[in-house]
C-alpha cells in the first residue's frame, strides 16, 4: 500500500514538471545568466525602452510585427542637422558639391572665347569700319611697290613731243589705332617713315631721270561708329581725315594740306559683307602749288573662308580736279628762267583690289594685297600689311 503512494506521488511531481510554461521557465533562466550592464548603456536602454518594447508570446500567440519592421531599415533623414555623423562624412566624401563659381567659370571663359574668334573673322573690315575696342592699341606695318607708266604728249618749242613716264614708289608706313573715350571710336595715325621714289622721262632721243628717298606726308583720321547694324539697317561709319605736308614739294610729299571725310556703310549677308564709302578731300593752296580737290569712292564685299582666313575685293577710285603748280620755265635758252603755271587736267585714278588676311595668331596677322590699274594714271601696285594688336 505504501509502495502504491509512493508511486502516485512520483508521477504527479513529473506531471507537474512538463506541464510548467516554458517562456516563465525559458525567461528566469535568461534572468539568472544575465550580467549587469555598464551605467551608461542601462541609461540608453531607459531611453530606447519605449520604442523597443518587447513583443513577447503572449496567450500563445505569435509576436506583433511592427511597422517599422515591415518598412525595414530607417531611411536617411532629410535634414542634415538630424544625420548621424558617419552618415554625414560618408555622403561628404562620395559626392562633392562644386560652388556655383567654379560652374560657371568655364562657361564664361568659353563664351568670351567664342566671341573673340569671332570678332578677329572681321579683322579685314578695319580699314572700313571701327574695329579696334576703348583702350585698345593696334600698330600696322604697311610696305607697298607702285609703279605706273603711259605716254604724254609734252610740249617743246616748235610743237610737242611723245614722252613715256614711269613712275616709282617703294611706300613703307607705320599705322597706329587707338580705340578712344568707347567702343566705336577710333584713332588712327599713319606715319610714313621712308618713301623711295623714281621717275623716268624717255623722249625717244634723250632720257631723263629723278629719284629721292625722305619722309612722306603725315596724316590722321578719326573714326566714329554712329549706327550699328541691326536687322536690315547697315552699320553707319563717318570719318574725318586730314593730312601735313611733312614730305615737302618733292616726289615724297604733295606739298599741300588737305582735310576731308567721308561715310560708309557696311551690311552683312551671312557669310559675305558689303560695303561701300563715299568721301571729298580739299586741298589747301601754297603759293607755288594749288592741288585739285578729290572725290572718292570705294565698293567692296568680303568674307570668311574660315576662323583663319578671310578674304575681300574693292573698287576703289578717285576724281582729282584740275591743278595748277608754278614751276620754271628754261624752254629758251638765251633768255632768263622766268616763273610758269603747269596745268594738271583731270585726273581719273581707280584700281581693283584683292586682299586676303590670315590669323597667324590672337594677336598677329599678315595681309598681302595686290592692287590692278583700271585707267592709265592709276598705279598697279603689290604689298603686305603686318597688323599686330597689343
Amino acid at each position: 500500500m505504501a509502495h502504491k503512494w509512493l508511486v502516485i506521488c512520483l508521477s504527479l511531481l513529473l506531471a507537474g514538471m512538463f506541464c510548467c510554461p516554458t517562456s516563465a521557465f525559458s525567461a528566469k533562466t535568461k534572468k539568472r545568466g544575465q550580467k549587469r550592464p555598464p551605467a551608461a548603456t542601462q541609461s540608453e536602454d531607459k531611453s530606447k525602452a519605449p520604442e523597443e518594447a518587447p513583443t513577447e508570446q503572449k496567450n500563445g500567440q505569435q509576436p506583433e510585427v511592427t511597422a517599422e519592421q515591415r518598412q525595414g531599415p530607417a531611411l536617411e533623414p532629410s535634414d542634415p542637422e538630424d544625420r548621424r555623423p558617419d552618415q554625414e562624412v560618408k555622403r561628404s566624401t562620395v559626392m562633392p558639391e562644386k560652388p556655383a563659381a567654379q560652374e560657371e567659370a568655364p562657361d564664361e571663359d568659353r563664351a568670351r572665347e567664342a566671341e573673340e574668334a569671332q570678332r578677329l573673322t572681321e579683322l579685314f573690315l578695319r580699314n572700313q569700319s571701327v574695329f579696334i575696342r576703348k583702350g585698345e592699341l593696334m600698330v600696322e606695318l604697311n610696305t607697298f611697290y607702285n609703279r605706273n607708266s603711259r605716254d604724254d604728249f609734252q610740249s617743246i618749242p616748235g610743237g610737242a613731243i611723245l614722252v613715256k613716264n614711269t613712275t616709282k614708289f617703294i611706300d613703307n608706313s607705320l599705322i597706329l589705332r587707338y580705340g578712344l573715350l568707347t567702343d566705336g571710336l577710333e584713332l588712327d595715325l599713319i606715319v610714313p617713315f621712308w618713301i623711295h621714289a623714281q621717275t623716268k622721262q624717255d623722249f625717244g632721243v634723250a632720257l631723263s631721270e629723278q629719284s629721292k628717298d625722305g619722309f612722306g606726308d603725315l596724316a590722321a583720321a578719326l573714326r566714329y561708329e554712329l549706327w550699328y547694324e541691326r536687322g536690315n539697317r547697315p552699320s553707319v561709319i563717318l570719318d574725318i581725315s586730314g593730312k601735313s605736308r611733312t614730305g615737302g614739294t618733292g616726289l615724297t610729299g604733295t606739298g599741300t594740306w588737305n582735310m576731308g571725310g567721308g561715310i560708309t556703310l557696311l551690311k552683312t549677308i551671312d557669310p559675305v559683307v558689303f560695303f561701300g564709302r563715299i568721301g571729298y578731300v580739299n586741298n589747301f593752296a601754297s603759293q607755288t602749288r594749288n592741288l585739285g580737290n578729290i572725290f572718292e569712292y570705294r565698293l567692296g564685299m568680303g568674307f570668311s573662308l574660315n576662323d583663319k582666313v578671310s578674304f575681300n575685293m574693292q573698287l576703289t577710285g578717285s576724281n582729282i580736279q584740275p591743278s595748277s603748280i608754278m614751276g620754271l620755265d628754261s624752254s629758251d635758252v638765251t633768255g632768263p628762267v622766268t616763273p610758269t603755271v603747269l596745268s594738271v587736267k583731270r585726273l581719273e585714278l581707280m584700281n581693283l583690289l584683292f586682299t586676303t588676311t590670315i590669323i597667324v595668331t590672337r594677336r598677329f596677322s599678315v595681309e598681302p594685297v595686290v592692287g590692278i590699274p583700271l585707267t592709265s594714271e592709276s598705279f598697279a601696285f603689290i604689298g603686305i600689311r603686318v597688323p599686330y594688336r597689343f
